[in-house]
């Protein structure tokens, strides 16, 4: 009886899929403690600087700062990739990257930003998260979250999750939600 228990244990375990691997995530701050100025302005040409900050599996990331707006680029190797966020007007970064990985160990397949601004004419603030997807063929974004939203995080992890593998670059239009 205890051998048949035993080969019912056994069948069962080998009829179950596999447990599918969870997503994690890694954070990396963008602020003076964790990025280095490595270019800044002369006197007299107006008000910029370019700071280098920690990246992750080979992408470093750079803080570009000029007339009151921010704006991240990232290089892996000697290729450049900026990240447009679609926002024209004055801007700040929020001070944390989130490096989304679809398992414990993988590289980062994706990293989501925030931007906030306030738009000049409606004198309005406003925010998003901004999702990257990281591929072999470089960075590009997959989309944003308005981040006036609930579950502004959950919502742009899910957009990761789901589309970090199969969103193409240069091809498909990113996803706005809201």
């Amino acid at each position: 009886m205890k051998r048949i228990a035993m080969m019912v244990g056994a069948m069962a375990m080998l009829a179950s899929p596999p447990a599918q691997a969870q997503p994690v995530s890694v954070y990396t701050k963008i602020d003076e403690k964790n990025c280095k100025t490595i270019r800044r302005a002369k006197d007299g040409d107006g008000e910029w600087t370019i700071s280098r900050c920690k990246g992750r599996n080979g992408w470093q990331v750079f803080l570009d700062y000029d007339d009151a707006r921010e704006a991240l680029r990232l290089m892996r190797g000697t290729q450049e990739y900026r990240l447009p966020h679609g926002i024209g007007t004055f801007n700040s970064l929020g001070s944390t990257i989130e490096w989304r990985a679809p398992a414990r160990g993988a590289p980062a397949s994706v990293l989501i930003f925030r931007v906030r601004w306030k738009d000049l004419h409606t004198k309005k603030p406003g925010a998003r998260l901004v999702v990257v997807r990281l591929g072999a063929e470089g960075a590009c974004v997959i989309g944003t979250v308005d981040a006036h939203m609930t579950a502004i995080n959950l919502r742009a992890r899910r957009m990761a999750d789901r589309y970090a593998g199969k969103f193409r670059c240069g091809r498909d239009k990113p996803i706005k939600v809201r």
